[in-house]
């Protein structure tokens, strides 16, 4: 009699056959997108990835399912393409009048604001339109302008109109929900521009909410050439604060299925209000799994919870998995800190809680260079270039953005109570901030930039980095891992 399969082998061919399926859909998809050498290399990666599974593991029916879900990912692109197409309705090239309401929260600029605006009938679909800084609009405005609306430049872009004649028709027609968490937004914003420096309230506002409207232009150049930009750019360290605060807290007074649901809601709220970027998205998603893992009482597999929260955003919008570079950036800096970061430790012989020095600046030095070498191409081959002197900065720096950012949030809890309580907070938070802003001024001064790469050189280097991954990595599910 044939042997039968225990749970926990059977487990791992269902978890086997997630991961393969989900990263065929998302290779499908981004050979759909892409052509020349990228394209080669993905689908002979594919074909010897196959090979393995159907001739050395003799799963000939997983080698079967995996191609049809690369030929399903391959053509749901071009469905999503044809789709939005059709549901568009923009005259081009053409001066028009047009009315429509702003559906998304305005980024500001030093001297304009983007707006995204989606069209009332007779149009339909979404455009883009930049305006002057002031007067400032909301979300939720109905506007009127008359302009010629410009062609997008790129799929995943929208089409534009340049500084037109506009008109605020009315307000608050958006979603009543998503307006007042955009409110308190800027509420919370306010009340730091009230308790500390412009510079400072600027940083904070970025860590804590994601908003880098109040940068000043030469301390927005500092953080790229120091390379901390990514500080301001959301990531799992909010969700993971937020998710730590609210279970401890939760925890003490309701049950754990209430628990659950009231942390998933309030995680669904803090998406919405600081803009639903690819990194909070992709932390909330992975967040949840966690949550959803503890409350159902099953393992949680990291492996597989990143790809199905790429493959949730993907679904959503293909085109972000070709064009996002904010998307790229939060997935590949998550992969290296995961895949890369426990390499580097075992190579310094480091121990976790153990001999990490001064603010745990190893475990920074490890976290940060593995990050950087995840990002480092794509960073050079999108912005023209990358500063050496970026790992010094971040090591300076990480070890105490996650103390800050907690403070921040304390901070604008407490401020929304009472003014004198976050005053006191604020002489704290003030600190950190004005030691981490120093560490960013100098080295940005320090700065040693590399400029440019070629695409040839682009993907050999990754080729490298996945045979270096490969080759010393000792695998192993262990939650500890899970680093956002």
């Amino acid at each position: 009699m044939p042997k039968s399969e225990s749970g926990g082998e059977k487990k791992g061919r269902a978890s086997e056959l997630v991961f393969g399926g989900l990263f065929s859909f998302l290779l499908g998809v981004f050979i759909a997108s892409s052509y020349g050498l990228a394209t080669w290399i993905s689908l002979a990666v594919f074909s010897y990835w196959l090979w393995s599974k159907a001739v050395k593991d003799r799963n000939f029916h997983y080698a079967l399912i995996f191609v049809l879900a690369l030929s399903l990912g391959f053509f749901y692109y071009h469905f999503y393409l044809n789709l939005k197409e059709s549901r568009e309705n923009i005259v081009l090239n053409q001066k028009l009048e047009f009315i429509g309401v702003v559906s998304s929260e305005p980024k500001a600029r030093e001297n304009s604001q983007e707006l995204i605006v989606s069209l009332k009938p007779p149009l339909g679909g979404q455009i883009k339109i930049i305006v002057s800084r002031f007067p400032e609009f909301h979300y939720g405005d109905l506007l009127q302008a008359d302009h010629e609306i410009l062609p997008a430049s790129r799929p995943d872009d929208l089409p534009t109109v340049l500084f037109p004649k506009i008109t605020l028709l009315e307000s608050d027609k958006g979603f009543w929900l998503k307006a007042k968490l955009l409110k308190l937004k800027g509420n919370l914003i306010s009340r730091f521009r009230e308790l500390l420096g412009q510079d400072q309230s600027a940083l904070l506002s970025g860590l804590t909410l994601g908003s880098r409207g109040d940068f000043r232009k030469e301390f927005r150049d500092e953080m790229a050439r120091s390379g901390t930009t990514h500080l301001v750019a959301l990531s799992g360290y909010n969700i993971a604060i937020l998710v730590l605060a609210l279970g401890k807290t939760f925890g003490r007074y309701l049950s754990r299925r209430k628990t659950f649901y009231l942390t998933a809601l309030i995680i669904l709220f803090f998406v919405m209000m600081t803009g639903a970027e690819a990194s909070v998205v992709r932390a909330a998603i992975m967040g949840f799994l966690i949550l959803l893992a503890k409350e159902a009482g099953r393992f949680y597999n990291f492996h597989n919870a990143l790809l199905l929260a790429a493959f949730a955003m993907v679904l959503v919008n293909p085109l972000i998995l070709r064009y996002d570079i904010g998307f790229q950036l939060s997935f590949l800096s998550l992969l290296g800190i995961v895949y890369i970061a426990p390499i580097l430790k075992n190579l310094m012989k480091l121990e976790e809680g153990k001999g990490m020095g001064f603010l745990n600046w190893k475990e920074s030095a490890a976290t940060t260079f593995s990050a950087q070498l995840a990002v480092a191409p794509l960073l050079i081959k999108t912005f023209g270039q990358f500063s050496l002197t970026a790992l010094g900065a971040n090591i300076l720096i990480l070890g105490l953005v996650p103390l800050t950012m907690f403070l921040g949030f304390v901070l604008a809890g407490l401020s929304l109570i009472s003014t004198s309580l976050g005053f006191l907070l604020a002489k704290l938070t003030s600190l950190l901030l004005s030691y981490e802003i120093g560490v960013i001024k100098i080295f940005a001064s320090l700065s040693l930039p590399i400029a440019g790469i070629s695409s040839g050189l682009f993907i050999i280097y990754y080729l490298f980095l996945l045979i270096f991954i490969l080759y010393f990595q000792k695998p192993s599910n262990d939650l500890s891992e899970e680093r956002k």
